[in-house]
């Protein structure tokens, strides 16, 4: 009886805490995205919890993903929801990838003109076609003098994910996550411009 007891008492003793059943009015975030801490703005509140889709087709929210970017910070897409973005998957031995990122400051900035935009390259393959790493975001990021996020795909998760099989792959986004179209070519400004407008 008594062994039953100790059991009983060393149970309860390791279980863990619920704040919230205990009367503590902390909530406790389900999301690890709202506490990111990074170099980019601060995580947008309405859209906490945001999960996305199952899929990057058009009309459908994107899949959210954690991820790391050229600073070796974590990154998620939903700290950037609220404005329209523009993901560009890229490699470093594309081609059409780099002179996409050789202008995409300028069109940034015209972008901006119009409505608020981000954009964002997703770092999917390094020289070797293999796995990037932080290195090759921040080697992109500083050759094309880029003030935006190069989120880094990891074991080219996202690639997969969002099915992505030719680089670059462009992705016009809604402000709340929904994949508006996806473009499998490096598009005219101009094209990027009428779709922010």
């Amino acid at each position: 009886m008594r062994s039953t007891i100790l059991l009983a008492v060393v149970l309860a003793a390791c279980s863990p805490r619920n704040p919230i059943e205990s009367g503590d009015d902390t909530v406790v975030s389900q999301d690890p995205c709202e506490t990111l801490e990074n170099s980019w703005p601060a995580f947008p509140t309405a859209y906490a919890g945001y999960e996305g889709g199952a899929s990057a087709t058009a009309g459908v929210l994107l899949p959210n993903f954690k991820s790391v970017d050229q600073f070796g910070e974590e990154v998620c897409l939903s700290q950037f929801l609220g404005q329209i973005l523009i993901f560009d998957a890229a490699t470093r031995w594309c081609g059409p990838c780099a002179e996409a990122a050789a202008g995409s400051m300028a069109l940034l900035e015209e972008l901006n003109a119009i409505a608020p935009t981000q954009i964002i390259t997703l770092m999917a393959q390094n020289f070797q076609a293999q796995n990037p790493t932080v290195d090759d975001a921040a080697w992109w990021a500083e050759t094309y003098g880029l003030d935006y996020p190069v989120v880094v795909d990891l074991g080219q998760e996202i690639t997969s994910e969002w099915e992505i099989t030719g680089f670059p792959t462009f992705f016009y986004v809604a402000p709340n996550g929904m994949l508006v179209e996806r473009i499998e070519r490096k598009p005219e400004d101009a094209e990027i411009r009428d779709f922010v407008a």
